[in-house]
């Protein structure tokens, strides 16, 4: 048998069809063989391969450039199409895998990991109880790091957020509650107004804290020249509740951070209608082989929602994916009101709070 018959009896790999490409892309061997990490003579020699098994001179070369012959144009085009159709069936292979596995590894910052224990991580039992739910808590850029290094599978953060290629899933909208002193005037009212805020001073988490730029936006939008206490500072929502039992000032804090905080010695009171919320989601990569899981988690996770904290999104919804570059879109009217239903609500044990009650 003739070296061609054998060339023309060699089997044509994924690996061939990709240096084909790099070197129609970069219209140069180095820069191609660059590109796929292999040597020169090692791409040059899969490309005169490739050749002989075809039968065609795939590309004309030059001292300048290599440019694909008129007989070896459509055949690039079709190895991009082939590749393409490859790289998605090792997409669907690896959501199979990923499925099997049975994991999920959940990224959130410290002021939403009450929330997440307390009620989704049950929820998420319930829709896998075969499922291994993996929580890390961390800053916000550290979980962006990690979930765009698939170190995690999805974070559950507050918008807005900016995530070059990850998708955003919105979960719920919450409303800002006020903390108070348990003895402050202010306690005895059943809701705030922005016209009726405490003296004392504003305390918030320090700045480049998410949960800090949010209240700042929900100050800016609905409480007009209010500006947080730069001399207290603390770094936990736990010490700041310490700090208003102890009368040093007062603050504000979204609905599912109270969650696991203890009461005593203060006193929750909602906004009257509007009043500032903030919006949470569920960011995960754009080509997560999690999706599905992650948007049925989402769903189950909109339908099992605290007093006070309203839905968003969903197949009915604002869909179940935006850019993650997007800024939330605030539903104060929305917000506000579900959060003084819930502070007239029945005696539930899950109400978050009362007015005029002060919780001991």
């Amino acid at each position: 048998m003739t070296i061609d018959a054998l060339y023309r009896r060699s089997t044509i790999t994924l690996t061939d069809l990709r240096y084909l490409v790099a070197v129609a892309d970069h219209g140069h061997f180095g820069q191609a063989a660059d590109a796929c990490a292999v040597t020169q003579p090692t791409l040059s020699m899969q490309i005169a391969k490739l050749e002989r098994c075809l039968g065609v001179d795939l590309f004309r070369r030059t001292h300048r450039q290599v440019r694909p012959t008129p007989a070896g144009e459509p055949l690039i085009d079709q190895a991009r199409r082939v590749l393409k159709e490859a790289d998605s069936f090792r997409r669907l292979a690896d959501r199979a895998a990923e499925r099997a596995d049975g994991s999920l590894r959940l990224g959130t910052t410290a002021t939403l990991t009450a929330a997440l224990l307390s009620w989704l991580v049950p929820v998420a039992r319930r829709c896998w109880p075969d499922m291994t739910l993996a929580l890390r808590e961390d800053s916000r850029p550290a979980l962006l790091e990690q979930l765009a290094g698939a170190d995690l599978d999805a974070c559950l953060l507050g918008l807005p957020v900016e995530a070059e290629g990850c998708a955003v899933v919105p979960l719920f909208d919450e409303p800002f509650l006020v903390i108070l002193p348990e003895a402050h005037p202010l306690a005895a009212s059943a809701a705030l107004d922005a016209g009726s805020l405490p003296p004392e001073p504003l305390l918030m988490l320090p700045k480049g804290h998410g949960l800090r730029a949010q209240a700042m936006d929900a100050c800016r939008r609905w409480l007009r020249g209010i500006e947080p206490d730069e001399d207290q500072r603390a770094t936990s929502l736990e010490t700041i509740r310490a700090m208003v039992a102890a009368g040093v000032g007062w603050s504000l804090f979204p609905a599912t951070a109270l969650h696991g905080l203890p009461l005593s010695g203060i006193a929750v009171r909602p906004f009257r209608h509007p009043g500032p919320t903030r919006r949470v989601a569920l960011l995960h990569r754009a080509d997560s082989p999690q999706v599905d899981r992650l948007i049925r988690l989402a769903d189950a996770v909109r339908a099992t929602l605290p007093p006070g904290v309203l839905p968003v999104g969903g197949s009915d919804g604002d869909g179940p994916a935006q850019s993650a570059a997007a800024s939330s879109t605030t539903t104060a009217d929305a917000g506000a009101s579900s959060a003084l239903r819930s502070s007239t609500a029945a005696k539930k044990p899950s109400v978050l709070w009362r007015p005029g009650v002060r919780r001991r």
